[in-house]
């Protein structure tokens, strides 16, 4: 239960980032919350991903009694959105961030 209501946080938020109503929030806050998401999602899909593809290689052992049926979709289908997750919700950010312009201190 809490890894969908995760996610669908990280729905609402990825549309802070491109909805004009996400303005509201303060820049600094999506800007560290959504950097911190992107090396989250892109560390845990690519150290995932990259683990399932040294044990389908025979680099490394699986653990004993594996359900290859499973790790096969994992590596195939679930595990990579993480990683695509991770890189769209980058770019997302960075387009954030060159939009919104940075408050700057009035010079008086």
């Amino acid at each position: 239960m809490g890894a969908a209501l995760l996610k669908v946080a990280g729905v609402g938020y990825a549309l802070a980032l491109a909805q004009r109503w996400g303005r509201v929030f303060p820049r600094p806050l999506m800007l560290a919350g959504g950097w911190a998401g992107t090396a989250v999602l892109i560390g845990y899909g690519g150290l995932t991903v990259g683990t399932e593809v040294l044990v389908a290689l025979d680099v490394v052992d699986p653990p004993a009694g594996i359900d290859w049926y499973a790790f096969y979709w994992h590596l195939a289908l679930w595990d990579p959105y993480f990683l695509l997750w991770g890189v769209l919700l980058g770019i997302a950010v960075w387009h954030y961030q060159d939009d919104t312009p940075a408050r700057t201190p009035d010079a008086a």
